[in-house]
């Protein structure tokens, strides 16, 4: 029977239709790891100097297919390619943007968040900075991230550097940066520090060395990554102090950024291949990297990461500005539709898991003259005890947390000249007046507490 010709035939029909059946629901199934069905991404094309405008399009794989097909010499757009595998940082920004005006470029990136990298200012708003060409490189600071009113800030890049690479916020609330010089023989990177809490102020040099990005420790030890990924630590307090590789087999997977969950303290890492890895345990010393994360995808591969005030993740991907479907950080990336109107947690929240820090310096020009610490929702100042020795003792203690807070909010700009060992000194004095008001502080709300306990 098998021998019959048409029973052949028949049995290749049937066995290639099976074939074509299980391609389409391989390729539905990719589809939906890649939530191409689950939301619409919307590419928009950097239009060319003398060539008519380009309305954003709706993309799809097949759509992605033909535009390939198509494409002109002179269409430099870099979002029509929706391969998510061995991508480089070259890959999130157009490959020839010296085609376009300087004035098209700098609007086509305020329009698709195409900074290298964003973080939220003290007093309300995000500083960015632009990478990738010299003619619009800076540093960049808006109101909101929707409204995109972007604007170049004063003193933006130091004088014989090239572009900003990192940029982050100190004890002090001051600016730090790290820029790329302009030899082009060797990359080779500069610490810089703003002089005053004003973004807008001068740039003083700090040091010069391979590290690119930069984060403090727990212990308020800044912690470093170099180029290749690879991870180093100051051997001192001191911003001057030298770094140390950190020879350690847990944190060999090379990363572009750090950061810290504000909720718990556990270590997130942004790797080389832009994917979000969290650590197992809370030493991020001797934990491993928790692996898994999603499928790579338009939306979730990303160049830069931070936490909005709802607390959920948000990115910088190749389509534009995403954000976390939830709190969880293996949760879906979706395009940023609006911004957190009741903020679930605070500034110094955000900022924390940016920069390490959990005390700031309260510096009179930000207006924080605030000494409220609250025990059951209600202001120590206001609690009064039976015992009137009790409540001069809690005086007493509110008048140590003011003095604190006085110390905390002195001018260190009267103290600063151009000698390097009079700077060492400065910042060491910065840190011993920040260790010790942490812990008065903390002893005050540790005594409230054990006094409401006893006498309540």
């Amino acid at each position: 029977m098998l021998k019959d010709p048409k029973n052949i035939f028949l049995i290749i029909f049937i066995v290639s239709f099976i074939f074509l059946i299980l391609d389409f629901l391989i390729f539905k199934t990719h589809q939906k790891l890649e939530h191409f069905e689950d939301q619409k991404i919307t590419i928009k094309k950097l239009n060319i100097e003398g060539e008519p405008s380009i309305s954003p399009d709706s993309i799809t794989p097949s759509d992605s297919d033909v535009n390939k097909k198509n494409k002109k010499v002179k269409d430099i757009s870099f979002l029509t390619d929706i391969n998510s595998e061995d991508l480089s940082i070259s890959d999130f920004y157009p490959t020839h943007p010296e085609d376009t005006t300087k004035l098209d470029l700098v609007e086509f990136v305020y329009e698709t968040d195409l900074f290298h990298q964003i973080i939220p200012k003290f007093g309300g708003g995000y500083i960015g900075i632009i990478w990738f060409d010299n003619r619009i490189n800076g540093i960049y600071h808006s109101t909101t991230l929707i409204k995109k009113d972007w604007a170049s800030i004063s003193n933006s890049i130091p004088e014989n550097m090239l572009r900003p690479v990192f940029i982050t916020f100190d004890k002090d609330k001051k600016l730090l940066g790290i820029f790329e010089d302009n030899t082009n023989e060797k990359r080779r990177f500069h610490l810089y520090k703003k002089t005053d809490i004003d973004i807008n102020s001068e740039w003083e040099f700090i040091e010069k060395d391979k590290i690119v990005s930069l984060i403090y420790d727990t212990d308020q030890i800044l912690i470093g990554l170099d180029l290749e990924g690879f991870m180093y630590k100051k051997s001192s307090h001191l911003l001057e102090g030298s770094w140390d590789f950190l020879d350690n087999n847990k944190n060999q997977v090379p990363m572009r950024k750090l950061l810290f969950d504000y909720r718990d303290g556990y270590m997130f890492g942004l790797t080389h291949d832009f994917q979000v890895y969290r650590k197992k345990g809370l030493d991020w010393k001797t934990e491993d990297w928790d692996t898994y994360t999603l499928p790579k995808s338009l939306t979730g591969t990303v160049r830069d990461i931070w936490f909005d005030f709802d607390g959920y993740m948000l990115g910088l991907s190749r389509i534009g500005l995403v954000k976390k479907e939830s709190g969880n950080y293996l949760s879906n990336f979706r395009q940023y539709k609006e911004e957190v109107i009741k903020k679930e947690i605070s500034i110094y929240d955000v900022m924390y898991s940016i920069t390490g820090i959990k005390t700031f310096a309260s510096m009179e020009d930000m207006g924080n003259n605030s000494n409220n610490v609250y025990v059951d929702g209600k202001k120590i100042s206001e609690y009064k005890f039976k015992d009137p020795k009790l409540n001069q003792y809690l005086d007493h203690r509110m008048n140590l947390k003011k003095q604190c807070r006085k110390m905390k909010a002195m001018k260190l700009r009267d103290l600063e000249n151009t000698s390097d060992a009079e700077t060492k000194v400065r910042n060491k004095r910065f840190i011993n007046i920040l260790d010790e008001q942490k812990d008065i502080i903390g002893d005050l709300y540790d005594s409230i507490q054990d006094l409401k306990d006893r006498h309540y």
